[in-house]
C-alpha cells in the first residue's frame, strides 16, 4: 500500500472589531485564539486580515473592500 501526502488545507483568518461594541477581547486576541484552533484542526494560516467597523455588513459581515482584500489573498495562493 501506498500513503500520498494529502495537501494541506490552507486558511485566511478575518477578525472583526465594531467601534462602540464592548468586546469580552481584543480583535488581536481572538485571531490568536483562532489561529490556535486553526492549528489544531491541521490547518495551514497563509494570513490574516482584521476589518474594524460600526456594524457588520448584513451580506458579508466584512466591508466590501475588506473582500477584495481577502479575495487577492486568495488568488494568490
Amino acid at each position: 500500500m501506498y500513503k500520498t501526502k494529502s495537501a494541506t488545507e490552507k486558511a485566511i483568518l478575518v477578525g472583526t472589531e465594531f467601534f462602540g461594541g464592548m468586546a469580552m477581547m481584543s480583535v488581536e486576541d481572538s485571531l490568536a485564539e483562532l489561529a490556535r484552533l486553526s492549528d489544531t484542526a491541521g490547518l495551514e494560516i497563509v494570513g490574516a486580515v482584521i476589518q474594524r467597523l460600526d456594524k457588520p455588513n448584513s451580506a458579508t459581515y466584512i466591508g466590501s473592500g475588506k473582500v477584495e482584500e481577502v479575495k487577492a489573498l486568495v488568488e494568490e495562493l
